[in-house]
């Protein structure tokens, strides 16, 4: 594992050292919104915060790299891309919003598409926190690795322990990052953060708030943090910092008398009565929308807005779901030439009807984990009539489905799903 880690940080260095050094002051900014996981429960605040975290750093002068959702390979390919960025900038800056966790000390980030189903799988699976710190490192005055990845990991729950020592730790484990280094965790090690009631998590929403203050150095801004954080939770969530900074002031926005302070910037965010941007406010009226020619005629308006990027992915979604939609559809009825209606034939299942136990509780040996006993009794309390239940027989994810024409038609989508992770399924619970 320590030889995999070593190989992948030399990796970054040899293709920063291959680019071209960025230009003097220059200010780089990585962030990244992990929402949909697909293996278990999405989370609802990291796309949100992501977006509104990109659009402050935007305004603070970073070059500014937005990307959500990231698999496996696309996190490792994009701190690659950032490593190279970032390469004698004067400053980078990474934020990660998403499920991380600790195993044997070690930090690691999930990737959406990661399964984790036994503690061996997290090497192979998900992101060391060392890859984000050497994507960093070739900065000359400031890093910053900003994770609000401290959050109640579902995957623990139901992760099969292979043996041997391995312990998997509550939150995220304390780091030691070098001199002129920062890492900043939502909650301090060996506990856990919120996700949030708001639009924004906790920990986002405190950053934003005082991020973009003029003049406010940032150790002290990382304190004021905490305690905005503290008190928004009722003293139940702590943000901490790891490491330390070289022994002078350093700011996101400088004094107006500091050496060459961007007096212009500072004026502008100290106003209180400065206006939020066009595509912001185009934005946030827009983002709630259901159609595709909307997003379509933002992407044309405001394509080099950091909020084109989710338009695009909306806009995918949107565009596959009407794919989707359509393909289900039977073809429309049609006047036969004696003039009669012909009838659309039906269309077959996709699934052949399994046997259902008709008892809502497993049989003996089928056993269901934490989360999945959690969504059937969701499912038990909110469901519409024909639905359906289904789980894989290891227990490890359950999918239901409602509001359908017929109990056959929830049964078959309910399976469709499930075995998008499980090779072995069955329905457990009707209605």
């Amino acid at each position: 594992m320590l030889r995999l880690a070593l190989a992948s940080i030399l990796s970054l260095a040899l293709f920063a050292a291959m680019l071209p050094a960025a230009g003097a002051n220059e200010r780089v900014a990585l962030v990244i919104g992990n929402s949909a996981y697909q293996a278990v429960t999405p989370l609802t605040n990291p796309a949100n915060d992501s977006l509104d975290m990109a659009a402050a750093f935007k305004r603070l002068g970073f070059d500014v790299t937005l990307a959500s959702d990231l698999t496996y390979d696309g996190m490792r390919r994009t701190l690659q891309e950032f490593a190279g960025k970032a390469h004698k900038a004067d400053m980078a800056v990474i934020y990660y919003a998403g499920h991380g966790m600790e195993i044997d000390h070690r930090n690691y980030l999930i990737p959406v598409d990661a399964r984790l189903r036994t503690d061996r799988s997290v090497a192979f699976e998900a992101i060391p926190l060392d890859l984000m710190l050497a994507a960093v490192d070739g900065a000359r005055a400031l890093k910053i690795v900003l994770l609000d990845a401290c959050r109640s990991n579902p995957f623990t729950a139901r992760m099969k322990l292979t043996g041997g020592s391995r312990a998997i730790g509550r939150g995220l484990s304390r780091v030691e990052p070098e001199t002129g280094t920062l890492v900043g965790f939502a909650a301090r090690e060996g506990t856990v953060a919120e996700d949030g009631k708001g639009r924004n998590s906790p920990y986002a929403a405190a950053l934003l708030s005082h991020i973009e203050k003029p003049g406010l150095e940032i150790s002290l801004m990382f304190r004021q943090v905490r305690d905005t954080v503290l008190k928004s939770t009722g003293n139940q969530q702590e943000p901490f910092t790891y490491g330390s900074l070289p022994g002078k002031n350093l700011y996101f926005i400088p004094p107006p008398d500091a050496p060459g302070a961007n007096n212009e910037t500072a004026r502008k965010s100290a106003s209180p009565t400065s206006k939020p941007s066009e595509d912001l406010v185009a934005w946030d009226a827009i983002k709630d929308t259901s159609s595709v020619a909307v997003f379509e005629a933002y992407i044309q308006k405001f394509p080099t807005s950091i909020y084109a990027a989710f338009a695009s992915a909306r806009l995918k979604e949107l565009k596959a779901k009407d794919a989707t939609s359509q393909s289900m559809q039977p073809p429309a009825d049609h006047t036969g030439t004696n003039g009669e209606v012909a009838k659309a034939p039906r269309m077959p299942m996709p699934m052949p009807k399994p046997k259902i136990d008709a008892a809502p509780k497993p049989k003996p040996g089928f056993k269901l984990s934490a989360s999945c006993r959690g969504w059937l009794a969701k499912f038990k309390r909110g469901h519409k009539p024909h639905a359906a239940f289904a789980a894989g027989v290891d227990g490890s994810c359950g999918w239901s489905a409602g509001g359908h024409s017929t109990v056959a038609a929830a049964i078959s989508e309910a399976l469709y799903q499930c075995h998008k992770w499980n090779a072995d399924c069955k329905v457990i619970l009707t209605k």
